[in-house]
């Protein structure tokens, strides 16, 4: 039930139908896991990180459930509590280009720049036009002043309409800054 109301977007009764699974079994973790997914598409990071320690508790093999997590800290600005369930659903599940990507990201937000670009890439092989990838690729370059890589990363990221701008403005900005 609690899918169906996802689907109509329904947050508060899909909530009520995970909670309820949950109630009838408490080591269904798949429930926590959509429950949380749920209060983070809602921006209750607080509330989504509770739940996922309490699954993760229940399966400490819950991919999904330390993807989310890292997921979740990340949200909250806490990414040196996102690095390690982050690599721990890579452990898991090492070709999960998502997990890679939300690595990537805990990374630049950290300053480790270097860290950041490799998850990027990591993202970039196993999942083609992965543009929020390629996106974060062009930011870590900018930063390390690697203005040529940085570019080429942005003016791919650019295919998404969604980061156009943003990537324009960027490769404007290298450019300024080049004098050219």
């Amino acid at each position: 039930m609690g899918n169906i109301h996802l689907l109509k977007r329904e947050n508060g009764l899909a909530i009520q139908a995970y909670e309820k699974a949950i109630s009838i079994d408490s080591t269904f973790v798949k429930a926590y896991g959509d429950l949380a997914s749920v209060h983070i598409s809602t921006k209750d990071f607080e509330k989504a990180v509770s739940i996922l320690e309490k699954a993760l508790e229940i399966d400490s093999d819950f991919s999904k459930g330390y993807l989310l997590l890292g997921i979740a800290r990340n949200s909250l600005g806490r990414q040196h509590e996102a690095v390690d369930p982050l690599r721990r659903a890579l452990a898991l599940e090492p070709k999960n280009a998502d997990a890679h990507y939300r690595l990537g990201e805990a990374y630049f937000a950290k300053g480790d720049y270097r860290d950041a670009i490799e998850s990027g890439k990591n993202a970039t092989r196993l999942k083609r036009n992965y543009h929020a990838a390629e996106q974060l690729l062009g930011d870590a370059y900018s930063k390390l002043g690697q203005i040529e890589d940085a570019r080429n990363w942005y003016a791919r990221a650019m295919q998404d309409s969604r980061l156009r701008d943003y990537c324009k403005r960027q490769i404007e900005d290298l450019a300024r800054s080049q004098g050219q």
